[in-house]
């Protein structure tokens, strides 16, 4: 494993400065020893980063850990206390979200105040089948990078891995060849946090059938994103040609032209376009580009117009198609019908009805509730809080005020009106995603079948 990153850090020229992050694991003390060995004759200057997220009882023990290390090693050591918790409550995120971005803000302020040239992160093979796979059972767009970058740019350098070539089970037999000694972060075995279930209960099935998946998956990756970047040029370019009018907030392209093009350049346009109106605020969604995508393909001589989230239009008009931004107004109200199986877009995410016949009640989370099918009355409806609105909440004695509800829950004023209530044909509520579900339809036997509702919110705030 050495060898592998000693021959992928030739390809490295005229590098002074290389931060290494350090979390005390078996990954990262594996990368940590292999960079000292290879900078045996002090030709780069070799920089431990340890991020403290303050999470865990065993947080100190990982942080001597690498201070004492990086002591006997001769590594200068830098280490940043962050405070997680109160992040994740003031933004409203998950913890592992809240403190990804801790982290990489503590990353990047000392890429600038040691002038790094490097970051180094100790992301190995499985690692990468986990993040494809969660990335298509999520849903997300496939214009993106689905895989771990292995080189990108960096505030003033750049960020690379040069474990995904390897596995845990090969990180873990160096460390024990080499007695590198590190910690197990024993919150990797819960089984609360999606990327874990996945790597104990998806990746072994996949790796009996084939040992190698990671291999194959670091190519597919890579191949992705060569052939998404020829992509997009390419319809950067088609772009251009077909642009009738694009200003702040307001693009507006042919018709025609947009419809002689291939699938595959269409998607991207679309993307290119939204992201432009949206400006980064917003996250460009699969559901986005194919609701957009099938709309400019209708055929009709009138007027249509398409509403998306944030207060976009699109706008379909004799040869032309228009995309902008009007004002979101607070006070509107939305009503959606969610089909079973089925989803919706609302302003703040997406909700997916699925039906399953044998399920396991306990997996119920904020974001996921599930009704007996036999005990709803159809068809469900997706909509905004209504002047009036009371509900029954799982746990509590009586009825409560939405508007209430909203205050004790700390949700922000700009998104109360927002946020979607799931009602059934009586217009009762049955759940309010991220918050309570009703008591009104119990949750019956798991011989039933059995529908769940999930919550895919998207990154917003007040």
């Amino acid at each position: 494993m050495r060898e592998r990153v000693q021959q992928y850090m030739q390809r490295e020229v005229n590098l002074n400065t290389i931060l290494v992050a350090v979390s005390g694991g078996a990954d990262s003390m594996a990368l940590l020893h292999i960079m000292c060995n290879i900078n045996a004759q002090k030709k780069f200057t070799l920089v431990a980063l340890h991020a403290h997220h303050g999470l865990r009882e065993e947080a100190d023990a990982d942080a001597a850990l690498v201070r004492t290390v990086c002591a006997d090693w001769g590594i200068p050591y830098v280490q940043k206390q962050l405070s997680v918790r109160a992040y994740c409550e003031q933004h409203r995120i998950g913890v592992q979200q809240g403190a990804r971005t801790l982290r990489y803000q503590f990353f990047q302020e000392a890429m600038m105040q040691l002038d790094g040239d490097v970051l180094m992160t100790a992301h190995h093979g499985d690692d990468e089948v986990e993040t494809v796979l969660m990335k298509m059972v999520r849903g997300t767009t496939p214009l993106t990078n689905i895989g771990i970058a292995p080189d990108q740019p960096y505030v003033n350098g750049r960020l690379i891995r040069p474990l995904l070539q390897e596995t845990k089970q090969q990180i873990l037999a160096y460390c024990h060849a080499h007695e590198v000694p590190f910690h197990e972060d024993e919150s990797n075995a819960s089984s609360m946090y999606t990327r874990n279930r996945f790597r104990a209960q998806i990746v072994p099935v996949l790796k009996k059938e084939n040992p190698h998946i990671h291999v194959h998956t670091h190519r597919f990756s890579r191949w992705h994103v060569d052939d998404n970047d020829y992509l997009f040029a390419e319809a950067e370019k088609v772009l251009v040609q077909m642009t009738k009018v694009k200003k702040s907030g307001y693009v507006k392209i042919s018709k025609p032209l947009f419809r002689r093009i291939a699938p595959a350049l269409q998607r991207r346009m679309i993307h290119l376009i939204l992201s432009y109106l949206y400006s980064g605020e917003a996250v460009v969604s699969a559901l986005h580009i194919e609701q957009v995508q099938s709309f400019l393909m209708r055929k009709s001589s009138s007027e249509k117009r398409l509403h998306l989230r944030g207060g976009l239009r699109v706008i379909l008009s004799y040869d032309t198609c228009t995309f902008t931004c009007e004002q979101d107004t607070n006070g509107d109200l939305y009503k959606y019908p969610l089909s079973i199986p089925g989803q919706c877009e609302t302003p703040l995410g997406v909700i997916q009805a699925s039906v399953a016949e044998e399920v396991l009640l306990t997996c119920e989370q904020p974001y996921r509730v599930m009704f007996p099918m036999r005990a709803l009355k159809k068809p469900l409806y997706i909509r905004n809080r209504k002047e009036g609105d009371v509900f029954s909440p799982l746990g509590m004695t009586g009825t409560k005020k939405i508007s209430r509800l909203f205050i004790d829950c700390k949700i922000a004023p700009l998104l109360r009106q927002k946020w979607p209530l799931v009602v059934d044909a009586d217009d009762e509520i049955l759940w309010i995603p991220g918050l309570h579900r009703s008591l009104s339809v119990k949750k019956g036997e798991s011989t039933e079948s059995i529908v769940t509702l999930s919550f895919y919110k998207y990154d917003c705030d007040g």
